[in-house]
């Protein structure tokens, strides 16, 4: 990072309409809020915080499935039942009528064999209908309990880890006091920082799982963090017209890079000190400008 002032910005344009269809997917398929993997792939970290509204959509979704399904096997039991109502007060007084013009049991029988294979049919795909929405109604309800638990685990601001590939549950992390929106790993597999709403950075080491420094130069929620190559260096964003970059062990600032909108992403470049972001930057008609920007070059 000696080189950070005599560097300058290089921007590139992006394809709006790219962009777009990028962002409509990610919106779409929102897992979850983010997954970082260590560099030799035996740690997954997985940062249980969604947006809010988000989680209310879902619930209240699948409240409203759970709602209309219980309506549906509620009308089916009672078709079932004013059916077979219907049907055996119609038998009743066929066979009475039949007794009074001295019909045979065997003509009755030949009379009714059909209305009662009807009966027995009708009843059949009734019940079975009221089984699969059952099944259904049990599926919905198991995957509301998910949800309501993710979003308690939202709730508390945790973060997951798990040993690569097995996937086995290593530790949970109560890592900030308010949401956490970014995660990231070190490439050297030292340390892992989250960023949160609290505008804090923490910096975690993970032989010890232990918070060991906080970065507070942000004043508004952290959008998005990046190691650079070497895990030296830092750098967090938010909507602060600024980026900062703090030298992971000692937690000073090294270098800030004006902007001129809230900030979505940074990330450095695997093999230099070449550092990519990318904001809400508008042009003069306040559509979205869809460049990203690289700063460390050096200057011409």
């Amino acid at each position: 990072m000696a080189q950070i002032k005599d560097t300058h910005i290089v921007e590139i344009p992006v394809d709006e309409e790219h962009q777009q269809k990028q962002l409509l997917s990610a919106i779409q398929h929102h897992p979850l809020m983010e997954i970082s993997e260590s560099p030799g792939h035996l740690l997954l970290l997985k940062l249980w915080q969604r947006e809010e509204d988000l989680y209310g959509r879902r619930i209240a979704l699948k409240e409203t499935r759970i709602d209309s399904l219980k309506r549906e096997v509620f009308q089916l039991c009672c078709f079932l039942f004013i059916f077979h109502g219907l049907f055996l007060t119609i038998l009743f007084t066929s066979s009475i009528k039949s007794q009074d013009q001295d019909l045979h049991t065997h003509d009755t029988c030949k009379r009714w064999w059909i209305p009662a294979l009807l009966l027995l049919s009708t009843s059949s795909v009734v019940v079975l209908l009221v089984q699969v929405k059952l099944f259904r109604f049990w599926k919905v309800w198991k995957q509301l309990q998910r949800e309501r638990n993710d979003n308690r685990a939202l709730a508390r601001c945790t973060v997951e880890v798990l040993a690569y590939p097995s996937l086995r549950p290593l530790d949970t992390l109560v890592a900030h006091t308010a949401g956490c929106y970014c995660i990231a790993i070190d490439p050297m597999g030292r340390y892992f920082a989250v960023g949160s709403a609290d505008s804090l950075v923490s910096l975690w080491e993970i032989s010890e799982m232990l918070c060991v420094r906080t970065f507070t130069k942000l004043e508004w929620p952290v959008r998005t963090i990046s190691f650079n190559y070497t895990g030296d260096y830092i750098a967090s964003a938010s909507e602060d017209l600024f980026i900062d970059i703090s030298n992971v062990h000692t937690g000073r600032t090294v270098h800030q890079i004006p902007c001129r909108a809230a900030m979505n992403s940074v990330e450095w470049n695997p093999r230099y000190n070449l550092l990519a972001y990318a904001g809400d930057d508008k042009n003069k008609y306040q559509a979205d400008e869809g460049v990203f920007r690289i700063f460390g070059f050096e200057s011409p």
